[in-house]
Parts: C-alpha cells; sequence; structure tokens
C-alpha cells in the first residue's frame, strides 16, 4: 500500500550543517518492533499472515482461490498460514525476513503490507517459527529464530525440488493453554475478508460474521442495529475503529458516527498505525475519513425517505419509520416522514368505540422456562411494528387468542384483538392504522386449543379431570318461586367445548362468595339488567357448581366466574363513557362493604343510560335546595353519620339517583372540597363550616356575575 509522504523543509539561519538521526540496532530494538509492538499478539499474527497471505494471491492473480489456516490442537499442536501465490526466491526470502521496513508493497495499493513488519509478528508470540517457500519447482525451508544475543536469524534447513503449487507456508509451533487465543483471533480477525480462508484443526470453528439483516445498506457501506466494536472502516481486510470524538468531523459525519455502520475504504485511503491495530488520524486521514462521511450522510439519508414514500399502504410506512428511525440509530438523523403528504408518527391513536388490546406472551409465574403465559393490556395507542391483527367476531376471542399466544408465541412477541361497537367504527380503526381489512384475522378461524386429558404427565396442562365432562347445574332464567332448586337443572357440561364458559359456586342452591347475588331469584333479575347494558352472556349461558367440583373448572383457562366476566365488562363501560366513572368511584370505595355491590353498580349503570342529563340553569338552585332540605331541616338526623354519608352520597356522588350524575359533576366542580370529604367519618362534625364554605362559594360567584 502506498504510504502518503510526510514530512517538512527547514533552513537555518545560520551556516550550520544538519545532523541525521539514526537507529541504535539491539536486542531492545528488535523486540520492540515485534513482541512490543502489539496490544494483542494473537491477534496480530492472525491479522498479519492472513493479510500477506492474501496479497501474494493477488499479485499472483489468484484471487479465486482460498487460503489455508491450520489452528492448533492437541494432534497437531501448530499454527500455520499456506497461501498459493507468488511465492519468494531464497534472495526474496531473505530480503523480506532479515531487513525491517522493507517491503515490497510500498508504492502499490492493491496489497495491504506496507510496512515490513507483518512478517516477523510470529516474533510477538515465539522464539521460533518455520518459512517454507514453494518457488518454481523449488521448495525452500527456513527457521527464523531469535538467537541467544536476542537477535533475530534467518537460517536455511533444506533445499529440494517440489511439485507443489507456488506460495508460502508460515508455521511455529502453540502452547495448549494457547490454542483458544489463536482461535478467537481467528475468529475476530477474518470477519472483514471478502474470500475466506480455508480453516483446518478445528471442526467446530465458526467465525465470526457481520450480521445478516442489515438495516440499509450503499455503496460501500453497511448500517446495523447493533454492532460488536463500533463503527469500523474496513480497509485492506482489516478493520479499525472509528473515534467519533475526534476533532475534524463535520456535524453530519458525527451523525453516521452515532450509527453503527460498517464502511470500506480504498487502499490507501488512509493511514494506520504501524501495529495495524488503529487509524493513525494525521490530518490528511481525518479530511478522507470526513468528506466519506459526508457522502454516506446524504445517501443514508436519501435512502431513507425513498423507504418510506415507497410504500404501499400507511401501516406499510408506519412500519418503515419505525424500522428505519424510531427503533434504530437512524433517528439521529432527524428525518422527517411524509408518506403521500401525511406525516408518519411513532404512535397511532386508536378511535373512540374501538377497543384495542395487546396480547403478549411472557413467562408464566412459578413455571418451567419453557412455559409461557399471556399478558393482556388495553391500549389507546399502536406502535407501528411487525405484528397481527385478530378481529373479535365471537364471544369468546380473548379466551380463544389468549391460548394461541400463550401455545405458540416467542417471549415478548405480541399481537393485537380489535373490538370494534360496529362496521362503522371498524372502517375507521383501519384507516387510522392505514390497514386494509382483508389483513384482520377473524378470531374464529384460530383453532380451539387442543388439550391432553388425565393428569399432568408430559408437561400438560394442569389439569386433575379423568375427562373433559364435569357435574354441574344449569341456571334456568325460567324458574320462580323460593325455592332454589326451580332455578337449577342438573347437567353434564363438556369443559372443552365451550370457548369461554361462565360459572358460580352454588351451596344449598344458593350462590356463594359472589358479590351479584345469592339467590336464584336475584340472579334472574340481575341477568335481565345485563340485557339492559347489552351484555350478552356466551353460549351456555351460566352454570352452577358446587364446592366438591370447583377446582375443575378453575384449572380450565377457558372457564371463568361470572364475578370476573361482569367487571370485565363494566370495565369496558367505565373506560369508555364519562357518565359511568361514578359507577367505578362507588365500586372502588364502597364496593367491598355492600354484599352485592357488583349489582348495584350495574343497576346504576342501566339506568344511566336511559336519560341522564339536566338543563344548565337548574343545578344551583337544584343543589341549594337539596342541600337544605337535608342538611338543615334535618340537623339532628345528619348527625348520624349512616345518615349523612347518604345525603352526601345523593348530591356529590349519586350512584343510585341516577339523573343527577352531570348534576352531581357540576356541583364538584363549583364546590371541589365537597368531594373529598365524602367517606371520611371526621366530616359529620363539620356540617356548619361545609354550609358556610357553600354559601361564601355562592356569594362569591353570585358577586361576580353582578360585576362587584
Amino acid at each position: 500500500m502506498k504510504i502518503p509522504a510526510t514530512g517538512s523543509v527547514m533552513k537555518s539561519d545560520g551556516d550550520f550543517a544538519p545532523t541525521d538521526f539514526n537507529i541504535e540496532i539491539s536486542a531492545h530494538a528488535f523486540s520492540v518492533l515485534s513482541k512490543g509492538l502489539y496490544s494483542d499478539p494473537y491477534r496480530a499474527i492472525v491479522r498479519e499472515l492472513c493479510c500477506n497471505a492474501w496479497d501474494s494471491h493477488v499479485e499472483a492473480g489468484t484471487t479465486d482461490r482460498p487460503f489455508e489456516l491450520c489452528l492448533p490442537n492437541t494432534l497437531a499442536p501448530t499454527f500455520k498460514v499456506r497461501d498459493f501465490g507468488v511465492g519468494l526466491s531464497e534472495i526474496g526470502i531473505r530480503q523480506v525476513y532479515t531487513t525491517y521496513f522493507k517491503s515490497t508493497k510500498q508504492g502499490n495499493d492493491k496489497q495491504t503490507g506496507c510496512f515490513g513488519l507483518g512478517s516477523k509478528s510470529p516474533y510477538a508470540y515465539t522464539k521460533k517459527f518455520t518459512v517454507v517457500s514453494f518457488f518454481n519447482g523449488t521448495r525452500f525451508h527456513y527457521n527464523a529464530i531469535i538467537n541467544e544475543n536476542g537477535f533475530p536469524q534467518i537460517l536455511k534447513m533444506a533445499e529440494t525440488p517440489t511439485t507443489e503449487p507456488n506460495g508460502v507456508e508460515v508455521s511455529f509451533a502453540v502452547e495448549s493453554q494457547d490454542f483458544y487465543d489463536f482461535e478467537r483471533a481467528a475468529r475476530v480477525v477474518l470477519r472483514p475478508f471478502v474470500v475466506k480462508p480455508i480453516v483446518k484443526g478445528r471442526t467446530n470453528f465458526v467465525q465470526d460474521s457481520y450480521p445478516a439483516d442489515s438495516l440499509l445498506s450503499g455503496p460501500g457501506w453497511r448500517l446495523f442495529r447493533s454492532l460488536d466494536g463500533g463503527n469500523l472502516a474496513v480497509m485492506g481486510n482489516v478493520e479499525y475503529p472509528i473515534e467519533p470524538s475526534r476533532k475534524g468531523f463535520s456535524s453530519n459525519a458525527k451523525k453516521v458516527l452515532g450509527l453503527a455502520i460498517v464502511i470500506d475504504f480504498p487502499l490507501g485511503s488512509f493511514e494506520m498505525t504501524p501495529s495495524r491495530e488503529s487509524i493513525q488520524w494525521t490530518d490528511f486521514t481525518t479530511k478522507n475519513i470526513n468528506d466519506r462521511l459526508e457522502v454516506i450522510y446524504d445517501e443514508v439519508f436519501e435512502a431513507v425517505v425513498k423507504q418510506i414514500e415507497s410504500s404501499a399502504t400507511f401501516w406499510e410506512a408506519s412500519l418503515n419509520t419505525y424500522k428505519f428511525l424510531y427503533a434504530s440509530p437512524l433517528r439521529n438523523l432527524q428525518i422527517q416522514p411524509i408518506w403521500k403528504g401525511k406525516l408518519v408518527t411513532q404512535w397511532l391513536t386508536v378511535p373512540e368505540g374501538v377497543t384495542a388490546l395487546r396480547f403478549t406472551a411472557i413467562a408464566a409465574k412459578g413455571k418451567t422456562h419453557a412455559k409461557n403465559a399471556a399478558s393482556v393490556n388495553k391500549v389507546p395507542k399502536i406502535e407501528p411494528q411487525p405484528t397481527k391483527f385478530y378481529l373479535a367476531d365471537f364471544t369468546g376471542a380473548e379466551y380463544r387468542l389468549g391460548n394461541l399466544v400463550r401455545d405458540t408465541f416467542d417471549r415478548h412477541q405480541s399481537c393485537y384483538l380489535i373490538q370494534p361497537l360496529n362496521q362503522a367504527k371498524l372502517d375507521e380503526f383501519c384507516a387510522e392504522m392505514g390497514i386494509p381489512q382483508s389483513e384482520l384475522i377473524l378470531a374464529s378461524t384460530i383453532p380451539k386449543r387442543v388439550r391432553t386429558g388425565g393428569g399432568n404427565a408430559g408437561g400438560g396442562r394442569r389439569s386433575r379431570l379423568t375427562g373433559s365432562k364435569a357435574r354441574a347445574y344449569q341456571f334456568d332464567v325460567t324458574g320462580s318461586g323460593d325455592f332454589g332448586d326451580a332455578y337449577w337443572n342438573e347437567a353434564e357440561i363438556d369443559l372443552e367445548e365451550a370457548d369461554l364458559g361462565i360459572y358460580v359456586e352454588i351451596d344449598r342452591w344458593n350462590l356463594s362468595g359472589s358479590k351479584i347475588a345469592t339467590k336464584g331469584a336475584d340472579l334472574r333479575r340481575f341477568l335481565s339488567t345485563l340485557d339492559e347494558l347489552d351484555i350478552k352472556l356466551p353460549d351456555g349461558g351460566i352454570v352452577g357448581v358446587k364446592v366438591a367440583h370447583t377446582q375443575k373448572f378453575k384449572d380450565c383457562e377457558n372457564w371463568t366466574t361470572l364475578d370476573v366476566f361482569v367487571q370485565e365488562k363494566l370495565q369496558e363501560f367505565w373506560e369508555s363513557d364519562k357518565d359511568f366513572r361514578y359507577a367505578f368511584e362507588y365500586y372502588e370505595e364502597y364496593g367491598y362493604q355492600e354484599r352485592n355491590f357488583i349489582a348495584e353498580v350495574v343497576e346504576f349503570s342501566a339506568k344511566a343510560i336511559k336519560g341522564k342529563h339536566l338543563s344548565e340553569t337548574a343545578f344551583i338552585p337544584r343543589f341549594s335546595e337539596t342541600f337544605n332540605k337535608r342538611i338543615f331541616k334535618h340537623e339532628k338526623k345528619v348527625r348520624s353519620f349512616g345518615y349523612a354519608r347518604k345525603v352526601m352520597d345523593t348530591v356529590v356522588m349519586p350512584h343510585k339517583t341516577v339523573n343527577d350524575i352531570d348534576y352531581a359533576e357540576r356541583i364538584q366542580t363549583r364546590y371541589p372540597l365537597l368531594r373529598s370529604l365524602v367517606g371520611s367519618y371526621s366530616w359529620r362534625d363539620k356540617i356548619p363550616a361545609i354550609a358556610e364554605y357553600v354559601t361564601l362559594l355562592d356569594d362569591k360567584i353570585s358577586n361576580t356575575v353582578k360585576g362587584v
């Protein structure tokens, strides 16, 4: 390789003769130029000898044939490199191996060598190595040694005829504890070689390589999400780390160096240290590398913009934006992604009237490392990533998709279940995401989970069933009267048949442990209220299970209790409509005190659908009237905490006075301290202060309106 000429001319003011510098030849000097030159002798030897081998192939025009590298092992504890290039004559061997800084490649930008040091690199590890040259039918055998005085020498051992092809073989013995160090060095050093050598001595040898899926690539550069070794400049089959903190780089060049990039440079593009372990940062080197980085910046910018603009759909454009900008080092380039005039954002909003559930495979707690669980979260926004969308087209879609995720997804792999209120909302969702509706997978097409019966053998589903049948009682909505058994009909249930089954625990024909109802008559009324909310039970209705058999249902992932089912459905109401948040607050704050609080909340929610607004002009008089009647005119009763709580519940959070929903909301806005007092056991002694607080705020608001 050509080395740029450096130096300067200086004239003395007087008539003085200059004195030249010299190098003292000594054993120490030779040691510095071999053993002391490299920070990693194993990597240095592999790199220098392999580069010399390839240079010989370039010179001989045999680049279609790989050279050979033999790694040491127990049977053959020898490191060896054999090339099939030009070979060396006897004179050539003596010139190359006996003269430091003597190179046959200086002034040649087709070969890597230039310092005249690499051929002596084995001295960094050993005091003796062998050089065998096959040159035009003659085999020359030499030993290169360090003599007793510490000076390197080369000794001719033999000269014989040969039919071997031209080339050079360099070898030396290796201690057993160093076998892996040479193998490790070879894995790294051989990575940038375009033509890989034939590696012998290790049957399981796998050399390092760049990631197969580059993020982007262009003329002479490859961009990756991450890369061992940081940014790399490759010149002459050798990797050199590029230091981003070096002075002289432009802002665009620094942005490129914020990526994980490999850049190929022609030989002679920059200078390196004699050890060939790093770049020598001269002005010549800095300018050439900076100029190349500027060109690459423009190419990367153009490539990213093209990838986004050429996307077939908005969803594909969003995926490309996520891939190239938000989830890669390219985000430092500050590119504004545009697709057909529309800005592509990192998050896409789920429209109102559509529920999006994200299913993610996670490790199941307390299970073996091979067992998965499914995490389910309702998400208001979706970050575009490669995924699948399922459309909930039947009751029980959540459970069937959950089973699919548990059984077949890799850890942390996700998908979405889309639950639109109607077709119009589905169309709106697809338009917002930029996804053709045909790409949504119907949840009903997911195969039902295949279960194995009996025990827990083979790591199957945990179950104590001897089969899929269970004894239970079907709830009869036509039942009547006070006798509990009038509402339950004995039945044999196939636990595997239903995608989603609902059960309640019963004891002597009454519901046990439920927050919905106790008797069958109450449950019947509750189900009619569910109909008003348009909450439909799965096919099969409700099954009553006696205590002795409940474990069978608990062990089945496609069965759940009526309480859990209703709470999940109510949660959808509370999150989708502001008018249900009072029910949610009641559920949170007082529900645990009520025996059938779920039933009360459902009743409240059902009534709230039917007309709930008061006129804007009526709420102040309405509040004054209510407050006066229930506080001032019944002051003695107010001293009873139970009655006081009921009054404040009715005024501030009317979980039963349905028509007061909006009214109470405005009251809370006007008198914010009232809401903080609900549920407090100490506020019953503060009735006069509450009245004074309301009066003061009324007077202030009234005076403000009048301009006082």
